[in-house]
This record gives structure tokens, C-alpha cells and sequence, in this order.
């Protein structure tokens, strides 16, 4: 075994938390993987702790650090080699006046300063690949995609039918799932404009978005049903993601998807011939067409979506750190 150290800045409910966890998991017989916390939380003197901590926080028995972007951010010189960056996305501050917005706007700059310090960068999408490779950084860049656990797409039918009758407002309309409701995710503005639609629309997350909708917080299994009875789910982030697991798990369940390709999920839906819809203006038709052509989307997406599996994403990251590492 061999000593790896993951920096973790942040343990909730997201897409690249969910991911540490199946690698760190998977790979618990093979490798000898240390998570270090270190939560940088909302109030100034939290904050100023955590920058120290992750400023000078380093092991000399660790044999490879991997850095999450805030991590990277405040690295002091010399601290944590050889090291490895793990990329979803990169920082996208809003410009408001907002001490967080400035705190992440600081983030954002020292992150881009500080890409060609990293020995290795892992992305997740091709998209983050040919991003560095226009800026000259290639030659350490290694691309392994995100992937899900396919047999638990696998629904019981009757069990969908219920959720989706149980859902809907009227059992004439369809269930549309508007997105995260998350800043930059674009689940409010989906909702405002689909908002007199003869539709039941939806969103999930991790509390109350205030968005006109119906709001659902879910354990995992049955967040996944939801997503097998909407007739058509809505992905119109604002920001580069990374990858979009929620666009590859409505893809399993087979449900279509309409969604802004921005980031890595346009390779998600360009690879399984789903819906790309650039601008506002053309939702609300982009929706229709969803609904219009929903079971030869619903079937393509599961197809292409299907490759991506929790065990190819697991295996890669076994690979990596064989070659890393010299194993």
C-alpha cells in the first residue's frame, strides 16, 4: 500500500463529494488513502483558521497529496508534493459586492495562477482537458470521467407510476424537474419561465429553494425515482460544469434532458443525442420537443450514459495511482 493524502475542503451534497467518496471507498483494499477535513465554514475567524491549516497543513509520510481547488488556493511553498489537482470545474464567482463573491473571486485567481505549480491535474470531462491543453497544459493532465452506479437505474414500474401520479397536480400533465435550484444552476430562472405551463414542475436539493415548484429533498434511492418519472428534466446551468451527474442520472433513468451544454455536460448530451438549448429564448420549445420525443430520448440517453459506470470511474482512479505512484 502506499500513502495518499486527500484534502477535503467541503463534505456535503455535491456532485464532487459524491464522487471522493466512490473512489476513496473503491479503492479501500488497494489503496491506503488519509482524508484530511479542514472546513473553511462562513465566519471570518473559521475562515482565517482554515486558510492557515490548508496553508501549511503536510505530512512527509504521504507519498502523493490530492488538492481540492481551495486547497490549492492557499498552498503554502513547498507544501504537499507531489501533488495531484482534482478538477471538476473552475470557480465562477458572481461580480457582486458580496464578501463571499470576493472571497471566491480571490479563489478563482489563485487557483489559474497556481494550475502550472500542480504535478498532476485530473479532470473529469473532455471539456476540462481541451480547456488547459488551449493553455498550454497538457502534458499532466490526466482525464478520468465521472460514472455511476448503472444497476440501480434498473426502477420497478409500478413503484415509478406511483411516484409520478403522487407528484403531478393533474394526471393529464406532464412532470417536468426544473433543476438544482442552486446559484448558477439555473433551476430558478427554468422555473419562472415554465411557470405557466399546464405542467407540475419540480426541483431537489438540499433545502427549500424558494422557487416556484414543488420541492423535494430525498434519499438518494427515491431522488432516483423522481427522476424516472419526469417526463423531462431541465439542466440549464449558467456556469462550465464539470460534468453534470444529475443530467447522467435523469439519462439512466430515461428520462430526456434539456440542457445548456455548458462545461462537460455538453459531451453528456451531444454523446446521447439529448437536447442542447444555448439561449432562454428557446426553452420553452427545446422542453416541447423533450416532451414531443421523450421515449427515443429517454432510450438513447440510457444508452450512452450507460458507459460511464462507478466501476470504470474506480478502476481509472486505480490506474492513475499505480502509474503516480510507481505500484
Amino acid at each position: 500500500m502506499s500513502d495518499v493524502g486527500w484534502m477535503v475542503t467541503y463534505d456535503g451534497r455535491s456532485g464532487g463529494a459524491w464522487v471522493r467518496r466512490q473512489v476513496v471507498d473503491g479503492l479501500a483494499d488497494t489503496v491506503d488513502i488519509e482524508e484530511v477535513h479542514v472546513d473553511a465554514g462562513l465566519a471570518p475567524r473559521q475562515f482565517a483558521s482554515a486558510a492557515w491549516n490548508l496553508a501549511t497543513y503536510d505530512d512527509p509520510a504521504v507519498d502523493l497529496w490530492v488538492e481540492s481547488l481551495s486547497s490549492l488556493a492557499v498552498r503554502g511553498p513547498g507544501r504537499r508534493t507531489p501533488n495531484v489537482l482534482v478538477l471538476h470545474h473552475l470557480p465562477t464567482p458572481d461580480p457582486t459586492a458580496s464578501v463571499g463573491d470576493a472571497l471566491s473571486a480571490l479563489k478563482s485567481w489563485l487557483v489559474r495562477v497556481r494550475l502550472r505549480e500542480v504535478d498532476h491535474i485530473v479532470v473529469v470531462s473532455d471539456f476540462w482537458a481541451h480547456y488547459l491543453e488551449a493553455r498550454g497544459i497538457d502534458d499532466r493532465v490526466t482525464t478520468i470521467y465521472n460514472g455511476l452506479p448503472v444497476a440501480q437505474f434498473e426502477f420497478d414500474e409500478a413503484a415509478v407510476a406511483e411516484t409520478r401520479d403522487r407528484l403531478r397536480d393533474d394526471p393529464d400533465e406532464p412532470l417536468i424537474h426544473v433543476g438544482p435550484c442552486a446559484p448558477g444552476k439555473g433551476g430558478h430562472r427554468a422555473a419562472r419561465e415554465l411557470a405557466d405551463w399546464d405542467a407540475t414542475l419540480v426541483t431537489t436539493g438540499r433545502t427549500d429553494s424558494g422557487a416556484p415548484v414543488t420541492h423535494l429533498d430525498l434519499p438518494y434511492e427515491e431522488y432516483l425515482r423522481v427522476l424516472a418519472a419526469c417526463d423531462a428534466v431541465v439542466a440549464m446551468s449558467e456556469f462550465p460544469e464539470g460534468w453534470g451527474l444529475q443530467v447522467q442520472e435523469a439519462m439512466l433513468a430515461r428520462t430526456p434532458v434539456v440542457g445548456s451544454g455548458r462545461g462537460g455536460m455538453g459531451m453528456l448530451l451531444e454523446g446521447g443525442d439529448q437536447i442542447v438549448c444555448e439561449d432562454w429564448a428557446n426553452l420553452e420549445d427545446s422542453v416541447s420537443r423533450a416532451l414531443a420525443d421523450g421515449e427515443r430520448l429517454g432510450e438513447r440517453g440510457h444508452e450512452y450514459a450507460s458507459q460511464f459506470t462507478r466501476e470504470r470511474m474506480v478502476g481509472e482512479w486505480a490506474s492513475f495511482f499505480a502509474e503516480v505512484l510507481g505500484a
